[in-house]
């Protein structure tokens, strides 16, 4: 038994309330995903949310539950009727920067594999917490959402990997600060995002590392794969990634209009794939994600060729 993608959907707002909700973001973006899958809202039994920069910054109760319970004010009426949901539904968050996403496939996955569920939803969002915040927001205000099932043939992730580089740990850090936003005579709680200018070729560095490591536990060479969905922050990351392992024609790269998503960056690309059609051609599919911690991730997914 192995886990299958279903559905891939990305959702950027660049202004407007949209753009101040992670919250909102994340439940529309659902929303779609499960609209064009033609899936119920109770079809599916476990979301997992992986956001960081998050509504008030709110850390209880989950911004998981907090989606859920918005997904269905976004649902088109061609869309089955979400009635009830599962008996066994359950959604928790997943903290762990732009690696997030992709450590929640990881764990959606292990619940599928296991027999515990049969379909779940990861979903990352990302948008400054205030208005008075999103001039010091270094991020594009975004989200994305991966539909994923149980498999009736052979296909499915087939390794995962991840690995830490302390070295690089102050690189890019938050804190939440009791002070002044610019423009305002009164202190409120602020986050304070701080990127080196070194993060971009540590990230790079540490992914090339993460990768040699997994084409050694895994038999395989970076020609192995048909396709590359990598983080797409910080920017530029991707494009030099790919010119260092001599496949870039196969990463996908981000548009220029999509700015620097955080935690949804690697359902951007996906969805991407999803749309032009190279997700569709591609047997073997490699996702790698990197975030503060320094931390990389690798998934190996693989699927029946024009399936």
């Amino acid at each position: 038994m192995g886990t299958e993608i279903q559905m891939a959907g990305a959702l950027h707002a660049v202004s407007g309330t949209r753009s101040r909700s992670a919250i909102r973001l994340s439940a529309e973006v659902s929303a779609e995903c499960l609209a064009e899958a033609r899936i119920p809202l109770n079809g599916i039994q476990q979301l997992i949310y992986s956001g960081i920069y998050r509504d008030h910054h709110i850390g209880e109760p989950s911004i998981a539950s907090l989606v859920h319970g918005s997904i269905g004010d976004f649902l088109p009426l061609s869309t089955p009727l979400p009635g009830n949901d599962h008996p066994d539904f359950f959604c928790f968050d997943i903290s762990n920067g732009g690696c997030g996403w992709l450590q929640g496939i990881q764990l959606a996955d292990a619940f599928i594999r296991q027999g515990r569920i049969s379909r779940s939803m990861v979903v990352a969002g990302d948008a400054p917490a205030s208005n008075s915040e999103k001039r010091m927001f270094p991020f594009t205000p975004a989200a994305s959402a991966i539909l994923l099932g149980e498999a009736s043939g052979d296909c499915g992730f087939k390794k995962f990997h991840s690995r830490t580089y302390p070295d690089f740990q102050t690189d890019f850090t938050t804190q939440l600060l009791w002070t002044s936003p610019p423009g305002r005579n009164r202190n409120s709680h602020v986050f304070s995002v701080s990127m080196a200018g070194e993060f971009i070729s540590h990230c790079v560095e540490a992914a090339e590392h993460a990768l040699k490591e997994f084409f050694q536990l895994t038999a395989t060479t970076a020609e192995t794969f048909d396709l590359y969905v990598t983080t797409m922050s910080p920017c530029g990351f991707s494009g030099i990634l790919g010119d260092k392992t001599g496949v870039i024609d196969r990463f996908i790269l981000p548009d220029t209009d999509w700015g620097q998503i955080h935690t949804a960056g690697p359902g951007f690309g996906l969805r991407k794939a999803w749309i032009n059609g190279s997700f569709k051609k591609s047997g073997n599919i490699l996702f790698l994600a990197v975030g503060s911690g320094l931390t990389v991730t690798i998934a190996w997914y693989q699927k029946e060729r024009n399936k």
